[in-house]
């Protein structure tokens, strides 16, 4: 070890006052303290002045200390609590402390030393494997998750600091902390499994030295399973022997061992308010015996109090599978009732977690899981090794097929959706080979469970060439709309837009600058208004993703989502109150919580059965909404939650949200000039030659796809027109090459059979030019997509009688002229092409 010449080391053996805790990821991402902390101990049995005492830290090969200045006294079994500096994020804060320095500490490896008065080194600890100064050996290496915690509450001084810490969540305490007697720890005691745990939630040995013995059971990742062949009505006859690292070697399934270890209480530091979990720490292992037989399992059954089970193995005859595997872990009952959560309901009694490397979706049912019943967070936790069965595997519906007449509004958490391509960092976000699943998983979703809606408001998608190329591969006629965002982790909200069954009017991102308090954004994601029209139906569709719930308990949480509720409803009230109107998206609330006048959630029209969109913690809930105004209610038909995500195991599923779709009927209209329109910009107005229409009316067409009925023809001023497409209320055809352009106004016939069904008469013009990337039919026309010196082909419609050629052809792209090579008459087709 290394000093500095000007400090005299204290003897630590005889230390009585000791650095008991170090904590440094404090604000840091996954944390939940937002300080960095430093504990001390008085392990003795008299007071201890600290005045010109000291804590100083160092990093892991630094010579340079911060020091932060101590005073006051120490009571015998008393902690002192001294609080660093704090990180950007975290959601709690320390307990008041006694003294603050402001050291930005690392949250892995580094030294800190507890200096006297008379400028001796009273205590030292190397935390974390860089470390190059320590008694005996470091400490394991600390996260931004988890502290080193001295063993018995800070009583036990060997000089090595490897063997004297714990690694586990910070459990900081300060003054007022209740005081721990040393003297009473001292000795060890030969105590069964039984005795350990109790007949309560803690242990009565909490804080002791005990000798026990037992059979491995179980080996988990940091420590293992040990219970007694005889078990105890009373209490619980296993225990998690935590080892913070792989179980040595010894420690078998099967072994018979002889365990010297510490009784500590594991509360986590996100919870300090949970039971706690019995465990044995620092453990000295002795082998018995091998090859033992395991005790016989509990079998659980519904309504059991489980913590006389704790540790123990048990067997589950029967579990309802209510949640999909995700990191190994899934939910289930051990009754058949699925939990519904929504906000004023409490925890769903007998749930379970099951840690099981099988990946199962929810819906199934399982027999016979045997393990270990851990204890964490409030729940008990199953760990099994293997099905005895594999389950049938559930099928998930497609959506419910659109009828004639009817579009869809659809909303979707794509959850990060990024592709594959480097951003400027040299590295891409998403491997190769997992953007290409992703692809697929999102064709699946939104053709057959979401049933290709005609409008699909997204969230977490990544920028606009992302999200159209993700359109691109879905195979359908979607075009994409979005805009940077202010979220950190570069997500942002938009839509996809089938255009050959919708004409958008404006995309526009609402609010994006807009403040709740000075400095503070409201918007992470803000809404995104799309204005569009189904045939002649006019609509908007406001997409929305508010803040999530985590950490909803926090002031500062409730005041942003409070003002993002707000102003959406500030930008609702600009839209006119006659405009029919849809707001869309994942809300991250409950049903009853999201209160906007003149609008009805969809999800309320719904069973509680099918009224869910997201799983968490094994409890169903609604937490993506489609909300609709009143003159847009007269349109809706139904809502339909597309399964496939939310009950999916986590690598077999495309998001951990499943979509929410509204049908909406359009109520049939009349044969008019208004509804007679251009099939690229559905804007009505006059009609000129080779120009592709769209006429909508009552119903009286002839149903059917291409190529339409043979007794269906329309007219245009007695010529017949190229009839591409022919439904319910919607025909698509091509005006004639030629018309007679001193009439100003021209008769357009629907007959069917050779019968007059419907006539109108519309204007005329020489032309109405449009150049289209897909017509109203779906066959593709161009890409718009170009690039320096590339041929390129270009369709247009409603050119006018006058041919193209390469004389009259003059094509402009970006401002920049093009060389025409040549320009005419499509054969067997009244589209012009110039190339």
């Amino acid at each position: 070890m290394r000093f500095l010449l000007l400090l005299a080391l204290a003897s630590p053996a005889t230390a009585q006052v000791v650095i008991s805790q170090i904590y440094g990821g404090g604000g840091n991402t996954g944390a939940t303290l937002r300080q960095d902390f430093i504990e001390i101990f008085n392990r003795g049995v008299a007071p201890q002045s600290l005045d010109g005492w000291s804590v100083q830290y160092a990093a892991s090969t630094s010579a340079t200390r911060i020091t932060t200045a101590l005073s006051g006294t120490l009571a015998a079994g008393q902690y002192a609590l001294i609080q660093q500096s704090a990180g950007a994020g975290g959601t709690q804060n320390l307990p008041t402390p006694d003294f603050s320095g402001t050291v930005a500490m690392s949250s892995s490896s580094a030294k800190v030393y507890l200096v006297n008065a008379n400028n001796q080194v009273q205590d030292l600890i190397g935390y974390g494997a860089a470390a190059n100064e320590f008694e005996g050996a470091p400490t394991a290496n600390l996260s931004n998750t988890t502290a080193a915690l001295r063993a018995r509450n800070g009583c036990t001084d060997t000089d090595n600091n490897a063997a004297d810490f714990a690694i586990a969540a910070p459990a900081p305490r300060n003054r007022q902390s209740p005081p721990f007697d040393c003297a009473a720890v001292q000795e060890t005691l030969n105590r069964t499994i039984s005795q350990i745990q109790g007949p309560g939630p803690v242990s009565p040995l909490e804080g002791r030295r005990v000798r026990t013995s037992g059979i491995v059971t179980y080996r988990r990742t940091n420590g293992f399973y040990l219970q007694s062949q005889t078990a105890d009505p009373e209490a619980s006859s296993g225990i998690l022997v935590f080892t913070q690292t792989a179980p040595p070697a010894v420690a078998q399934v099967g072994n018979s061992l002889q365990v010297e270890a510490d009784v500590v209480e594991f509360r986590p530091a996100t919870d300090s308010a949970s039971a706690p979990l019995t465990e044995l720490i620092n453990p000295t292992l002795t082998l018995l015996a091998q090859g033992q037989p395991l005790p016989a399992p509990q079998i659980l059954l519904p309504n059991q109090d489980f913590e006389k089970y704790e540790g123990m193995l048990v067997k589950a005859e029967t579990l309802y599978v209510v949640s999909p595997t995700d990191n190994n872990l899934f939910w289930a009952t051990l009754d058949a009732p699925r939990p519904f959560r929504r906000r004023t309901e409490a925890r769903w009694p007998n749930l379970l977690r099951v840690n099981l490397a099988s990946p199962l979706p929810a819906g199934v049912k399982l027999a016979n899981l045997t393990g270990p019943l851990d204890f964490a967070s409030r729940t008990y936790t199953l760990y099994s090794n293997a099905l005895e069965t594999l389950p049938v595997l559930p099928t998930l519906p497609p959506a419910p097929p659109k009828a004639d007449g009817e579009f869809t509004v659809a909303t979707l958490n794509l959850e990060r959706f990024f592709d594959d391509l480097d951003q400027g960092n040299g590295v891409a976000l998403t491997p190769p080979a997992e953007y290409s699943r992703r692809l697929a998983l999102l064709k699946a979703y939104v053709t057959i469970s979401l049933g290709s809606p005609d409008v699909l408001v997204v969230q977490e998608a990544e920028n606009l060439p992302s999200l159209q190329r993700a359109a691109d591969a879905i195979g359908l006629d979607y075009l994409a709309f979005t805009a940077p965002s202010n979220d950190p982790g570069g997500i942002t909200s938009g839509f996809l837009v089938r255009y050959t069954r919708v004409a958008v009017d404006s995309v526009a991102q609402l609010a994006k600058d807009l403040e709740y308090t000075p400095g503070q954004i409201t918007h992470d994601r803000p809404p995104i208004l799309l204005r569009a029209r189904a045939g002649t139906f006019a609509f908007a569709v406001m997409g929305v993703h508010m803040r999530s719930r985590l950490n909803l308990e926090d002031a500062r949480v409730q005041a942003k989502r409070a003002a993002q509720f707000a102003s959406v409803r500030e930008e609702l009230a600009q839209l006119p109150a006659n405009l029919p109107t849809a707001v869309a998206g994942d809300w991250n609330s409950f049903t009853e919580e999201i209160q906007f006048p003149g609008f009805r959630n969809l999800s309320t029209t719904l069973s509680q059965n099918d009224n869910y969109s997201y799983v968490f913690d094994g409890q169903t809930q609604t937490l993506d909404h489609i909300l609709i105004n009143t003159p847009f209610a007269a349109a809706f038909s139904r809502l339909y939650y597309g399964r496939g995500n939310a009950d999916a195991p986590a690598d077999q599923r495309l998001s951990d949200h499943d979509g929410a779709v509204a049908y909406f009927t359009l109520r049939p209209v009349p044969f008019t000039a208004s509804t007679i329109v251009s099939s690229v910009s559905f804007l009505a107005g006059p009609i000129a030659p080779n120009q592709a229409i769209t006429i909508f009316g009552e119903p009286g067409f002839t149903p059917g796809e291409p190529p339409p009925s043979a007794n269906l023809r329309v007219l245009v001023d007695g010529v017949a027109a190229e009839v591409r497409y022919a439904g319910r209320d919607q025909i698509v055809a091509f005006t004639p090459n030629v018309l007679d352009l001193r009439k100003p106004f021209v008769p357009i016939t629907v007959e069917r059979a050779g019968t007059v069904i419907h006539t109108v008469f519309m204007p005329t013009a020489e032309a109405q030019p449009s150049l289209p990337t897909r017509l109203s039919l779906g066959q593709q026309l161009s890409a718009f997509a170009f690039t320096a010196g590339s041929r390129e082909t270009l369709f247009l419609t409603g050119h006018g009688s006058l041919p193209l050629s390469t004389g009259n052809a003059n094509v402009r792209l970006c401002g920049l002229p093009a060389e025409v090579i040549s320009a005419g008459l499509l054969p067997g087709s009244p589209n012009a092409i110039a190339t």
